[in-house]
């Protein structure tokens, strides 16, 4: 019996592990989709953004619908309620030319939890999609100004005074 509750701990344990590794390598894909959201609108350059990511497994769904967040205001840009927020990067080619920059800034516990105020108190919303997994939803609050400002300082992006 003990040899059997060995082995089935064994697969659990290698089973989670993958499970991981695909989440990962789903958040490192960025399979979502961001809208603003009329959340008492935007104060101090907070923005409210609802956040749909595609994953195989909800272990991290917390976490990849905070980063995907993050991500999609810097690279994709949001709309909502008639307006529209571009992507802080106008540069396509941004996450590349500085990819070990950004390698580090969403890596687990990265830097990118720093923008992120504070996610919806019910937590995410879970829907069963099959050949895909899951499809997660999160309202998460990110702090859009002060994103933009190190991303700035750190030469990631082209300031707001450059354009004139």
């Amino acid at each position: 019996m003990k040899k059997f509750l060995t082995i089935a701990l064994a697969l659990l344990i290698c089973i989670s592990a993958s499970a991981d590794k695909k989440n990962k390598k789903a958040t490192q894909a960025y399979k979502y989709e961001i809208e603003k959201i009329e959340a008492g609108a935007a104060s101090n350059g907070v923005q409210a953004v609802y956040v749909q990511s595609y994953m195989n497994n909800i272990k991290n769904a917390d976490q990849v619908c905070r980063r995907n967040a993050v991500h999609g205001v810097i690279f994709k840009g949001y709309s909502g309620r008639g307006d529209y927020h571009p992507a802080l990067a106008s540069d396509p080619t941004a996450q590349q030319d500085h990819k070990e920059f950004f390698d580090a800034f969403f890596a687990d516990n990265g830097d990118y939890n720093k923008y992120v105020a504070s996610t919806s108190a019910s937590g995410p919303q879970y829907v069963k999609i099959k050949k895909i997994g899951y499809k997660v939803g999160l309202v998460v609050y990110v702090n859009v100004a002060a994103l933009r400002r190190d991303l700035e300082k750190a030469g990631v992006i082209k300031g707001m005074s450059s354009m004139f």
